[in-house]
């Protein structure tokens, strides 16, 4: 998968939809307005993004080099449940384990990111948002998740076992 496509920050995909590439924002819970902060209503894991509008908002890259072995789709389909799954253990940890628990799911999902089924960015920020809805502090998260994703990178980095 390429970047964000940065061109269809304005409208492209459709009236009143703007999409962000590097150097947009989020709105998501913990965002601040004048008019008060987010917060989340429905407790559900987020969803995968739908393939066509990864599509859609991913820019085509111009050597074959670079997209001649993209992940099969149900490597990455896989991927993306054990990421709903592990996000979803961490924000349900008890008090007391939930520093070993984001260190086990850090674990656990790295091997997809040195397989490249997952950007490293969006396993990192879907643990550092379980996390910290679980109760632990934005640094204390940020330590844990890069050093388990490390170890995993580190130790899965000669690909899939036959």
């Amino acid at each position: 998968m390429g970047p964000l496509n940065a061109a269809l920050a304005t409208g492209r995909l459709g009236k009143r939809i703007d999409t962000r590439a590097w150097g947009g924002y989020v709105v998501a819970p913990g965002s601040l307005t004048p008019a008060g902060a987010y917060a989340i209503v429905d407790d559900a894991p987020p969803a995968p993004l739908p393939e066509w509008l990864c599509a859609l908002l991913t820019v085509r890259q111009a050597s074959r080099a670079l997209t001649a072995a993209p992940s099969s789709v149900r490597a990455s389909r896989y991927a993306v449940s054990g990421l709903n799954a592990e996000t979803a253990s961490v924000r349900t940890a008890p008090e007391g384990e939930r520093n070993a628990t984001l260190l086990r799911a850090a674990r656990a999902l790295g091997r997809f990111i040195a397989w490249g089924d997952l950007p490293r960015e969006q396993v990192e920020e879907a643990l550092q948002w379980a996390g910290e809805q679980a109760g632990l502090a934005p640094r204390s998260c940020e330590a844990t998740i890069r050093s388990g994703l490390n170890w995993s990178i580190a130790r899965n980095s000669q690909g899939r076992a036959a």
